[in-house]
C-alpha cells in the first residue's frame, strides 16, 4: 500500500491511510488482550480445580499415593543410554521424537521413567538379542 502525504489543503485522504492501519492495529490489539483475559481466566479455573482436587485427598493413603506417583524412578539420559547400550545422542534424539515415551524435560535436558524405558526395550528389541543360540 502506498501511503504519501498530500500537500493539497483540500484533500486531507493522507491520514486515510495512517487512520486505517492504525485502526487495524487497535482492532487486532483489543481482539488479543480479550484472548489474553480469556486465557488467563481458564488457567485461573485449571488452578482451581487443581486445588480442590489435591484438597479432597483426606487420608494419609491416598496423599502417600500421590507422593509415590510423584516419587518414581527416573533416569537421566546418560543412565538410559548406559542400561539400553546406546549413545547418549542417539537416546537423547529418541526423546526429542518421542520414540521414548513420556520422556520429560527438566531444564535443557530430560528425565526418562523407568516404565517408559521397560515399554522402548520391549517394543523395540535389540537385534542380538533375537539370535539363537
Amino acid at each position: 500500500m502506498n501511503c504519501t502525504k498530500n500537500t493539497d489543503k483540500t484533500n486531507d485522504s493522507a491520514e486515510g491511510c495512517d487512520a486505517t492501519t492504525r485502526d487495524a492495529l487497535i482492532a487486532w490489539l483489543r481482539s488479543t488482550k480479550q484472548e489474553l483475559r480469556r486465557l488467563s481466566r481458564e488457567v485461573a479455573r485449571t488452578n482451581e480445580c487443581t486445588v480442590r482436587i489435591l484438597g479432597q485427598l483426606h487420608t494419609a493413603a491416598e496423599r502417600s499415593d500421590v507422593v509415590s506417583q510423584l516419587s518414581r524412578t527416573f533416569y537421566t539420559v546418560e543412565q538410559a543410554a548406559e542400561l539400553l547400550k546406546l549413545n547418549a545422542a542417539t537416546v537423547r534424539r529418541y526423546c526429542c521424537t518421542g520414540r521414548i515415551r513420556k520422556a520429560c524435560r527438566v531444564g535443557r535436558s530430560y528425565r526418562i521413567p523407568a516404565e517408559a524405558l521397560e515399554l522402548f526395550m520391549e517394543l523395540n528389541p535389540k537385534p542380538s538379542d533375537n539370535v539363537p543360540a
